[in-house]
C-alpha cells in the first residue's frame, strides 16, 4: 500500500465516517466547503486557477460579462463543475424503495447530485474494505492495499429487491480520472 495511490471506488458509496477507512479516504486539496476566499467567484476571482483559459466561468463556460453569464460555481474552488467535493461525488440519489430497473419519470434525468457520497447500502464500503481498510488496530479486516487512498463516487444503489446501477456509471469514472 502506498497512500499515494487513489482508488477510485465508483460503486453504491463509501462510508467516510467508517472506523476502518476514515484515514485513507481521498480528500481533495484544491476544494474547501463554502467559498474559501469570500469572493463569490470559483477559485480566485480574476484567475484562471484551473487553467483552461478561462477566468471564473460558470458551468457552461461563460465568463462574467457573458450574456447569460450564472457564477453557479461560486463555491466551486477547482472549477471542476462539481461543488464542494471534498470527499467525492455522488451522481445519483435512488429512492430506498426503487426497482433494480428504477428508471426516472419522463422529463427527468433522476439525479440528485451532491457532495456526500456516503454509502447506504454497504456495497461500495465492503470494497473499499478489501481494497484499503486500516492494518493492525484490531478492528474489521485489513484491506490488501492497506494504506491506499479511497475516493468515493457513488453511481449505484441497493434495494430490498436487488441491486442497480444508474445510466450515470460512466460520469462516475470520468470523475474519478479527472481527479486523479
Amino acid at each position: 500500500g502506498d497512500k499515494t495511490v487513489i482508488i477510485g471506488i465508483v460503486d453504491t458509496g463509501v462510508d467516510w465516517q467508517h472506523e476502518d477507512l476514515d484515514a485513507h479516504i481521498w480528500r481533495n486539496g484544491d476544494e474547501e466547503i463554502g467559498d474559501a476566499n469570500g469572493d463569490g467567484f470559483p477559485g480566485i476571482k480574476g484567475v484562471d486557477d484551473d487553467g483552461d483559459g478561462l477566468i471564473d466561468e460558470d458551468s457552461q463556460q461563460r465568463q462574467p460579462l457573458d450574456p447569460g453569464y450564472s457564477n453557479d460555481l461560486a463555491d466551486d474552488d477547482d472549477e471542476n463543475g462539481y461543488v464542494d467535493d471534498i470527499r467525492g461525488w455522488d451522481f445519483v440519489n435512488v429512492p430506498t424503495d426503487a426497482p433494480v430497473d428504477f428508471q426516472p419519470a419522463d422529463g427527468e434525468d433522476g439525479r440528485d447530485e451532491d457532495n456526500d457520497p456516503m454509502d447506504f447500502d454497504g456495497h461500495g464500503t465492503f470494497v473499499s474494505g478489501i481494497a484499503s481498510a486500516e492494518t493492525n488496530n484490531g478492528i474489521g479486516i485489513a484491506g490488501v492495499g492497506f494504506s491506499c487512498t479511497i475516493m468515493p463516487v457513488r453511481v449505484g444503489y441497493q434495494t430490498s429487491t436487488g441491486n442497480g446501477f444508474t445510466p450515470w456509471g460512466y460520469a462516475g469514472i470520468v470523475y474519478a480520472a479527472d481527479n486523479g
